[in-house]
């Protein structure tokens, strides 16, 4: 009898090719996203062609994957062909798997609004956002590649700040300080000298990185670099907003899960590069009153004000213990709401969380679930310590099992669903049938 594994597996791969069979599957994506002409007809054409190109990859890479990865592409690949958003929104919330990345970061460029739920679009979405952006690419690159030849660099301290943040990102993660060129990979030793250079540079170190982010020769250049590109581009490109320290930390697990997926095996850099720009740009939409200078601490501030509110109504007797050792809300709430948990997970536990947060169009409203989670499971530490150690425990949750979070957040929610949403949005949406009746995660 055939396992449940094969079965899925093929069930996923006769649909996509039943989907469109007249259309020739065996075609390059290079091929397919740099034309620059193309007809109606030929769009079309296309669109279809790359739809089924990608479904037959993402049927083809999970034959090696576990039976709950297995049974997760074919639900994923259920939302897609019925173009259901709420369907997936929920997929993603019980975990997108670790085995398969290239699922995880189709889902997140849906859930984060840079390609439509209809499978149909995706090429043309990809064609025409990617185009763009290898158009303000080659403005504000050329512009910063002039003012290095003129020495009237207007640019210093910008960069400065982005490259000295940019090497401060998972330092203890050797992948950023890699080279993007996987033919020439750094040894240990070699990454740690580089990071040693760069941790306190000043503007004669970095001046080489500067010209490097300028170079057309991408396999010189590593990844760190690719994100400093990106988050000078998207300074200028916003400049209402433009780079504020942290920034780094929110792209880097974007561009790290966008490096697995296996859709680019056939692209090269520019391709993630680009798509990690417009999906940083949409989380970014979604925050941006975070990072606006003049306004926020105030509108953090009354999230933490909100977040205190529920942990009394939630567990009072750890609400009363931080009035007790004089916890204040912005010690350790501020980070987790402008980083979304960035700096106290790994990137695979990070991913996981949020699978969750991302699930919402509101990136905050699982942020919210997730501060009383962690409380709730640092509880019985936090009911027997001081300020100081509550502090430096509940900002260390890189050796946490991130389910056992989660189940923290499924009870929470669970048993206070109500109250807590009438003080995450102030009564103003609680009769909203769509709030009110979005479940997490069946367990």
């Amino acid at each position: 009898m055939e396992n449940s594994s094969t079965s899925i597996s093929t069930s996923i791969s006769t649909s996509i090719e039943n989907n469109n069979n007249n259309i020739n599957n065996n075609i390059n994506i290079n091929n397919i996203i740099n034309e620059n002409s193309i007809s109606s007809d030929s769009n079309h054409q296309n669109n279809k062609t790359y739809q089924n190109l990608i479904f037959k990859t993402l049927s083809q890479k999970t034959i090696l994957c576990s039976k709950k990865t297995i049974s997760t592409t074919s639900d994923f690949f259920d939302c897609i062909t019925s173009n259901n958003l709420e369907k997936l929104r929920h997929l993603s919330q019980k975990g997108l798997p670790d085995d398969l990345p290239m699922l995880r970061a189709l889902t997140y460029k849906i859930l984060l609004n840079y390609l439509p739920i209809e499978s149909e679009k995706w090429y043309s979405t990809l064609t025409k956002k990617r185009s763009e952006y290898f158009y303000y690419k080659q403005i504000f690159i050329s512009k910063l590649d002039k003012e290095l030849k003129s020495k009237q660099f207007t640019s210093k301290t910008l960069l400065e700040q982005i490259i000295k943040d940019v090497y401060r990102t998972n330092v203890n993660f050797n992948f950023f300080f890699q080279s993007t060129n996987k033919n020439k990979q750094f040894s240990s030793e070699e990454i740690k000298n580089l990071y040693n250079k760069r941790k306190n540079c000043v503007f004669s170190d970095i001046e080489n990185d500067i010209y490097t982010i300028t170079s057309d020769k991408i396999n010189n250049e590593t990844h760190a670099e690719v994100l400093t590109r990106i988050l000078f581009i998207y300074s200028k490109f916003t400049p209402d907003i433009s780079y504020h320290q942290g920034m780094n930390e929110l792209i880097a697990p974007i561009y790290y899960l966008f490096s697995y997926d296996k859709t680019y095996k056939e692209t090269n850099e520019n391709e993630i590069e680009a798509d990690t720009f417009w999906v940083f740009f949409n989380l970014m939409s979604k925050m941006k009153s975070s990072f606006d200078i003049g306004n926020s601490h105030n509108y953090i501030k009354k999230k933490a004000d909100k977040l205190y509110k529920i942990i009394k109504i939630v567990d009072e007797e750890v609400f009363n213990h931080f009035i007790k050792i004089q916890l204040k809300n912005d010690y350790f709430v501020f980070r987790w709401f402008i980083l979304l948990f960035s700096q106290e997970f790994q990137i695979s536990d990070l991913l996981r969380i949020w699978d969750i947060i991302f699930s919402k169009e509101d990136v905050f409203y699982y942020t919210f679930y997730f501060a009383l989670g962690i409380v709730e499971y640092k509880r019985k530490f936090i009911l027997k310590n001081d300020m100081i150690n509550v502090l430096t425990d509940i900002n260390k949750l890189d050796d946490v099992n991130v389910e056992d979070i989660v189940k923290e957040v499924v009870k929470v929610k669970n048993k206070f669903k109500d109250e807590i949403l009438k003080i995450i949005y102030d009564n103003k949406k609680f009769e909203n049938k769509n709030i009110h009746n979005h479940n997490l995660i069946e367990t």
